[in-house]
């Protein structure tokens, strides 16, 4: 999926510069060009074809351009009925649900009615605004229902997620008309919030059936962590979320031959999830997907960027993955510093471009004299993806500057980090003791393991999918994007892979 457009025209085999190349944008949700390189991998493939309510990944690892490119991907997997409904999460959004605990309900059951409400709300307004041609008889009847409802509540067609979820804690002032005497006759009495919200979610319910039988929807929902603060209430909103969109997903998800129905899909941060906790969270691991990247497609992504010229061209070393020393000119060298993200290679790569426009390739040089600023910006992004979920990532990353960058064993390990951070200091911080906070780094791919027992030491990272151990003979790593960042050493005995 090159891109001829991205690519600048050489006449007469004019050498290219690195300043001449365009790697794309960090933040894929300002990309413009992004479809023309995305790589469509079996993930992408997965999340369109399969029973998917829950996309996880890191930050940066492309959960933004999957939701960028919802249509082109349902359009290449034969799914080009579906119509796509997308809700960012702003701070507008967010604050929207703040009077949600008006429904009287326990926290997580109002937050879940909220959110189902909230989203209902979304695909009836898209379904009143579809053409009446669209619609079956029967369906016909039902769309003319939720666009006089929508009308009398909105007055306008397609409200965005703001409007729909500031009514979520107004639910008694709500215009139910549209929906009959019986409901209305409920809302006109002197019923709460907590028997009303229900009511009003089956009403809704009940007048999509139809024509959710003559078409077919995604709602996506992204930036689920703007304004994320890591408290008690956002956690709870979230857990609402996650279960309102597995309950629309269970009542109403794809039916096939025809496609036929919704599809709701949030995007969420790893890191995020992993610290929320519910009765029935094991019951969302069918229908939840995390993104990873191997070192094959990260390749086929660059490629994708650079156009016609390939990475033989822009690359002054070519090695095979993982072999030993890598040559600093290599592109392997550039992905093993990485989380096997799509954005920390970018980056990694317009830092060289920044700071050597007129070199024609990527060489030793080059990455030796950039990889320093790329290193530290790789320390400060971590400490900003995690310090919100998990205060413990500050000491975490102060006690292992200066020192080695491997450790001989587990023991080895937490007697060094023993040394630096408290005992007190991390039961505050609610990581408990330090072998729950080596288990974290190594579920982070900050720390790594090899076995000693082998002929070549390759180090293992979680980001890289591989399955880590520190028990037993192995040795610790940090990772190599952080030696020059933390100021670390290696130790004579030392091999990095």
């Amino acid at each position: 999926m090159a891109s001829a457009e991205g690519a600048n025209d050489f006449s007469n085999h004019e050498t290219k510069r690195l300043a001449d190349y365009d790697f794309g944008e960090l933040a894929a949700e300002s990309d413009k060009k992004l479809f023309d390189y995305f790589v469509v991998t079996p993930i992408a493939e997965t999340v369109v074809k399969k029973n998917i309510g829950l996309v996880l990944g890191r930050k940066g690892s492309g959960k933004t351009a999957l939701f960028r490119q919802a249509e082109e991907l349902l359009g290449r997997f034969g799914r080009s009925n579906v119509s796509v409904i997308r809700l960012n999460m702003d701070d507008l959004a967010w604050a929207a649900f703040t009077d949600f605990k008006k429904l009287g309900l326990s926290v997580e059951h109002a937050a879940t009615v909220a959110w189902q409400l909230a989203l209902l709300l979304q695909l009836s307004a898209h379904i009143a605004a579809a053409p009446a041609s669209r619609w079956s008889a029967a369906a016909s009847r039902d769309a003319q229902i939720l666009r006089a409802f929508v009308k009398d509540n909105f007055g306008e067609i397609t409200p965005d997620l703001t409007k729909s979820s500031k009514l979520i804690g107004q639910v008694q002032s709500l215009k139910v008309g549209a929906f009959g005497a019986s409901i209305e006759s409920s809302f006109s009495k002197d019923a709460s919030s907590r028997e009303l919200a229900p009511a009003l979610t089956e009403a809704i319910s009940g007048h999509l059936v139809a024509p959710l039988k003559d078409s077919a929807w995604l709602i996506v929902l992204d930036q689920l962590d703007e304004s994320w603060d890591g408290s008690d209430e956002k956690r709870e909103l979230l857990v609402g979320l996650l279960k309102a969109v597995k309950r629309i997903n269970d009542d109403f998800g794809w039916d096939d031959d025809p496609l036929r129905g919704v599809r709701a899909i949030a995007f969420l941060r790893t890191d995020i999830h992993d610290t929320l906790s519910f009765d029935d969270k094991d019951k969302h691991r069918g229908s939840r997907l995390e993104i990873k990247w191997t070192h094959e497609q990260l390749r086929e992504m660059v490629q994708n960027r650079i156009g016609e010229d390939g990475l033989e061209s822009l690359f002054e070393s070519r090695t095979s993955q993982r072999k030993g020393r890598i040559p600093k000119g290599s592109f392997n060298y550039l992905a093993s510093r990485t989380f096997m993200r799509p954005r920390d290679l970018i980056q990694f790569l317009i830092e060289i471009q920044n700071a050597f426009p007129d070199e024609t390739v990527i060489g030793k040089r080059v990455v030796v004299d950039s990889e320093q600023t790329y290193s530290r910006d790789k320390v400060d992004d971590l400490g900003n993806e995690y310090r919100k979920a998990a205060p413990w990532v500050d000491p975490a990353l102060s006690a292992l500057k200066q020192g080695p960058n491997k450790f001989e064993s587990r023991a080895d390990l937490e007697a060094h980090l023993a040394k630096k951070i408290s005992a007190e200091q991390l039961a505050g911080l609610a990581i408990g003791d330090v072998h729950n906070l080596v288990d974290w780094m190594i579920e982070t791919s900050i720390l790594g393991a090899a076995l000693r027992k082998t002929a070549t030491e390759t180090i293992r990272f979680r980001c890289e999918g591989d399955s880590v151990s520190l028990e037993g003979d192995s040795t610790a790593w940090v990772h190599p994007g952080l030696f020059l960042g933390l100021a670390l050493y290696e130790p004579r005995t030392s091999r990095a892979a």
